[in-house]
């Protein structure tokens, strides 16, 4: 059987305090704030594991316009105009290897 799962932000102070037995004028001793922390551990969030360069790189490519120049460029060459495909890969690219140093200097 599971124990049903408290929304704590939902409650009142009074519940809170209630519940875990908690006296508001005094607070948690050093001891009990020690037997708390060893039994659930610190109070953290857990932190998502950095994603690779690579994969920050290529997000630069995710967007619908980018796409869309990507595939006026593909284009442009197909039909012959290499000067219009060229600048136009330039500028896409020009704009992912921007996207990724800031994306990756905010990160740091």
């Amino acid at each position: 059987m599971t124990t049903p799962v408290i929304n704590w932000h939902s409650e009142s102070a009074e519940f809170a305090t209630r519940k875990l037995n908690i006296d508001p004028a005094e607070g948690l001793s050093a001891a009990a704030a020690q037997a708390r922390l060893a039994e659930t551990g610190a109070n953290r969030l857990a932190e998502k594991p950095p994603r690779s360069a690579w994969l920050k790189f290529f997000d630069q490519f995710k967007s619908f316009l980018i796409i869309i120049l990507l595939a006026a460029a593909l284009l442009a060459g197909l039909v012959g105009d290499l000067t219009d495909a060229i600048v136009i890969a330039a500028v896409v690219l020009a704009n992912a290897l921007l996207g990724f140093l800031q994306e990756h200097r905010a990160e740091s």
